[in-house]
């Protein structure tokens, strides 16, 4: 559990003490446990209109916690050209980019209907709208309130090809697409209004899929796999944008392939006995790896295993919990460019980086290496 922040805890305190005050105003016999500090109107820097009707009396003000300067995070041009490329929900892009064209809000988002769109005049119209079915609502605006927000006409054309693909009986602009979906009691909710629950789960979603990523992990043959004792190489043939690419295979991943084709073929787990036992050529296009029934594993099943050993890794305080697929992906590629510093087109053809604005994002410093950086500053003072 984490702690409480200044805010949260400054709130609390509020709120008690008003409870209290409410009933001591009332003759109820309570005793305030909040502290509070004694301010006489003299000493203090700002002068009330009517002071000279408190006759010397002081303010009672409630001590609270000096609440630290919010500051507000954005995300990077580049950072979200990458997240937005891992997307291929047309429904969730959409969601995006309203957030950062029209700086538009989830709840104004999933409030929005059809009949609020202007082609005309290149917009839309956020409106205040009470008793929506998926309870969004537009924030810190009042019912029958709206606003128009300018967007830019290449967005409007493409908002007019998710129309054309509108055909549910419902005037919400988002929607429930997938046919399966079904909500806590179990009801199908496909063609319902999409929810803020939906919208989290697709960001979270999509954090993770940027992972070799899992789905061109999962897409591998045996026709891709080529090593020997001292060297070896993986060829991606359907990447990220239908691009193929050579990843070469370090000492540890031809161990690691070496002992599991060696078992999958039942021979010895040695370089020699798996070459020997690998199927004829025209069976080399089987699936890399199969699942218990000899299909093929897929992208999920995959991500499932990796949680498994997440889970039990971070039980034993060996990893982070929250690390995953994309998580080893960037260890990689930071590896890769602390043992050969500024070379960002190496790492980007390894990694299948169209943009190297998308690799530069490694060689950016973590706080850990300028602690370590600092420390190694206090030493040598």
């Amino acid at each position: 559990m984490s702690p409480l922040t200044e805010r949260s805890v400054n709130t609390i305190v509020t709120v008690v003490s008003s409870f209290y005050r409410y009933h001591l105003q009332r003759g109820t016999s309570l005793s305030n446990p909040i502290v509070s500090e004694q301010l006489p109107d003299r000493f203090s820097g700002f002068r009330r209109f009517i002071i000279h009707t408190s006759r010397g009396k002081a303010t009672r003000r409630t001590i609270k916690l000096k609440e630290p300067r919010r500051r507000v995070k954005t995300v990077k041009d580049v950072d979200f050209e990458a997240f937005l490329e891992t997307t291929d929900n047309l429904q969730f892009r959409f969601i995006l980019l309203l957030m950062r064209e029209g700086g538009l809000r989830v709840g104004e988002i999933l409030g929005l209907l059809i009949q609020d769109l202007e082609f005309h005049r290149n917009g839309v119209w956020v409106r205040r709208r009470n008793g929506l079915e998926n309870g969004a609502l537009a924030k810190r605006m009042v019912e029958g309130e709206e606003r128009f927000v300018d967007l830019s006409p290449e967005f409007m054309a493409l908002l007019d090809q998710l129309l054309l693909h509108h055909t549910f009986d419902t005037d919400h602009l988002f929607v429930v697409l997938k046919k399966e979906a079904r909500d806590k009691w179990g009801n199908s909710t496909y063609g319902h209004p999409l929810d803020r629950e939906a919208v989290k789960a697709l960001f979270r979603h999509y954090s993770h899929k940027t992972g070799m990523r899992l789905d061109e992990c999962s897409q591998l043959t045996l026709a891709d796999i080529e090593f020997g004792e001292r060297s070896g190489r993986v060829t991606i043939r359907s990447g990220k944008g239908n691009k193929a690419r050579t990843v070469p295979l370090n000492a540890s991943a031809r161990v690691a392939l070496t002992e599991y084709l060696a078992h999958r073929f039942g021979g010895q787990p040695t370089v020699k006995a798996v070459a020997a036992a690998r199927p004829p050529s025209h069976a080399r296009f089987a699936p890399l790896w199969r699942s218990q029934k000899g299909g093929t594993l897929t992208t999920s099943a995959m991500r499932q295993m990796l949680d498994a050993v997440v889970r039990d890794a971070a039980a034993r305080s060996l990893v982070p919990a929250d690390t995953c697929a994309h998580t080893l992906r960037h260890t990689f590629a930071r590896n890769y460019l602390a043992e050969n510093p500024g070379d960002i087109v190496g790492l980007a053809t390894l990694l299948g980086h169209t943009s190297l604005d998308t690799t530069r994002i490694y060689s950016q410093p973590t706080i850990e290496h300028l602690a370590r950086r600092i420390e190694q500053l206090s030493q040598n003072a």
